[in-house]
């Protein structure tokens, strides 16, 4: 679907599990820290959660064009437990209306019976923005600031066979 942001927001709109995200490039064969899938500060911390068996689980991300608000989900078991990484943020259509400007505003880690852990990253300016070249009921495909390509199924929709 070729339509700007402005018109499909409605479809945009929901949450959707990562089936796909890498390099922009298809020749490019390792993907830098910038494109991969956490993102470029957690990527760094990769080495550490090889070292604690830390597995991801069905990646996800909700999305509100109206509500102006976007969530990045991340399941997943370290040392035989389970946990969510959860990014919060503001989301808005930027003037062009093609793509989403994104500005993360905090990182909560929830572990098994611990209370949460949060970290309030607007000191940060994590921002950005995606742009969804497509879109449909099932199938959103996009691409985001730092050069990376994802491709993600609407929860509940027959693709995203697995995801809830």
């Amino acid at each position: 679907n070729s339509e700007p942001l402005r018109f499909d927001a409605a479809r945009i709109t929901g949450m959707w599990g990562l089936l796909y995200n890498g390099p922009s490039d298809p020749e490019v064969e390792i993907e830098s820290n910038e494109q991969r899938l956490e993102g470029p500060f957690l990527s760094r911390l990769r080495p550490i959660g090889e070292a604690l068996a830390l597995r991801q689980r069905g990646p996800r991300q909700r999305i509100d064009v109206p509500g102006g608000r976007v969530d990045n989900i991340a399941p997943f078991t370290i040392l035989g437990n389970t946990g969510e990484l959860l990014i919060t943020g503001s989301a808005k259509p930027l003037e062009d209306g093609e793509r989403l400007g994104v500005t993360f505003d905090a990182v909560e880690i929830r572990l098994g019976s611990l209370p949460p852990f949060r970290i309030d990253l607007r000191w940060a300016n994590a921002s950005g923005w995606v742009r969804t070249t497509y879109v449909d009921d099932d199938l959103r495909v996009g691409r985001g600031d730092k050069g990376s390509v994802f491709v993600a199924a609407k929860v509940g929709s027959p693709t995203a066979n697995g995801f809830k």
